[in-house]
């Protein structure tokens, strides 16, 4: 389960991560530019983009909303200091790092069941990425692997339900099969009886 969770997340950070591209190329093509070389500058040029870009936030928006364990998606600098986010209080915030959804999906049996049932959880994946050549930021998106709780005892369930409904059948089928092994012993025992009282 955490793991389908992991794959999908890891498959929105990507494509956040192209419609950022295309954004920022686009921009580009159409002469937009830093103020200048400055840091700051180059940060802001590509807040700006990015959060004026509707291909980019519409997509963050309907990710969040298509997927039932993805909270959050967000793009940060290099600082953590978030660019855009699905959740408006965030951006010029400096993001708290959670904990690493791959780290979890490669743990044991007993940490992923913990996680899923235990205290509800944020865990992300991360989509590191360059501007040119250079280190710029990276895309997180936010997890809670608590919410495949109900999925996961649906499963359960289900599978409790299918053990039962076997254990009956296997109970009523070695019955009749007993039964039919048996009744050619039981006429004969019912002939030797006859035999032996003389009837």
């Amino acid at each position: 389960l955490i793991k389908g969770v992991e794959d999908r997340a890891a498959f929105v950070a990507k494509m956040v991560f192209l419609q950022a591209q295309n954004a920022l190329r686009d921009a580009a093509q159409e002469g937009a530019a830093p103020a200048s070389s400055n840091p700051e500058d180059i940060r802001e040029y590509v807040r700006r983009t990015l959060a004026e870009n509707q291909g980019l936030t519409s997509q963050v928006d309907a990710a969040v909303g298509y997927s039932n364990f993805i909270f959050e998606i967000s793009i940060v600098d290099s600082s953590g200091r978030v660019l855009i986010s699905s959740d408006s209080s965030l951006p010029g915030q400096i993001a708290a790092r959670r904990n690493s959804l791959e780290q979890l999906a490669r743990g044991g049996p007993r940490k992923q069941l913990s996680a899923i049932l235990g205290r509800l959880r944020t865990d992300e994946v991360t989509y590191p990425f360059n501007l040119g050549d250079q280190p710029f930021g990276e895309i997180r998106v936010a997890t809670q692997v608590g919410l495949l709780r109900q999925e996961l005892l649906a499963g359960l369930l289900a599978a409790g339900s299918i053990a039962v409904v076997a254990v009956l059948l296997s109970t009523l089928l070695g019955a009749l099969v007993s039964r039919a092994t048996l009744a050619p012993l039981r006429r004969i025992s019912k002939q030797l009886d006859q035999i032996a009282t003389g009837r």
